[in-house]
């Protein structure tokens, strides 16, 4: 059974990729704010969660092989600058 810290960070997920569209796309400084600022306590929301149950959960996903590959290949500069 999920607990209410789980419960939070699942919907708040969702709910701030519901919100991110609405806020212009966020470019507007104050959504750019808003949406770092709910990712960050979403971000020490899960790690509390994590903490209290005793273990480090990560389930496995099929993206961490590109993902892996996009930070390897970063630095490189193959995608340009920026």
């Amino acid at each position: 059974m999920a607990t209410i810290l789980e419960q939070v960070t699942f919907y708040g997920i969702f709910g701030l990729l519901g919100f991110a569209p609405l806020a212009f796309g966020a470019v507007q400084p104050w959504a750019i704010f808003v949406l770092e600022s709910a990712a960050a306590i979403l971000f020490v929301l899960w790690l509390v969660a994590q903490v209290k149950s005793g273990e480090l959960r990560i389930s496995e996903s099929p993206l961490f092989a590109p993902m892996a590959l996009i930070l390897a290949i970063r630095p490189t500069g193959l995608f340009g600058r920026g």
